[in-house]
């Protein structure tokens, strides 16, 4: 999101199913990639090549949320983002690092 449209979100988003929008983008993929790795109409040898390549995206996503809840408040508010964008940012990353982190432990049976 551009450093202006972060500024104008000064109202609470709105959640779906309770989740964050962000949130719910990260559990509907990795619903999508459970879904799929236990799928028994793939074979076992199709069902590993996904679990592999999901677990890497998984960790590709994970490193990003964490580098971004390492911002500063401070850096956030020096380009006018709102209070309620970071802590909605900040909340929806510690959710997803810890949806993510436990896709990863099931999907590490696939490694």
């Amino acid at each position: 999101m551009a450093p202006e449209n972060m500024a104008q979100n000064d109202k609470p988003s709105k959640r779906i199913n309770g989740l964050l929008p962000l949130e719910n983008t990260v559990k509907t993929m990795i619903d999508g990639m459970l879904k799929r790795v236990n799928d028994d109409k793939t074979s076992p040898e199709e069902r590993k090549k996904i679990g592999q390549e999901s677990y890497n995206q998984l960790l590709q996503m994970s490193d990003a949320f964490i580098s971004s809840s390492s911002i500063s408040d401070d850096a956030f508010k020096s380009m006018g983002v709102s209070d309620i964008y970071i802590q909605e940012r900040r909340e929806a990353n510690k959710n997803n690092i810890q949806r993510i982190r436990d896709a990863l432990a099931i999907l590490k049976t696939y490694q």
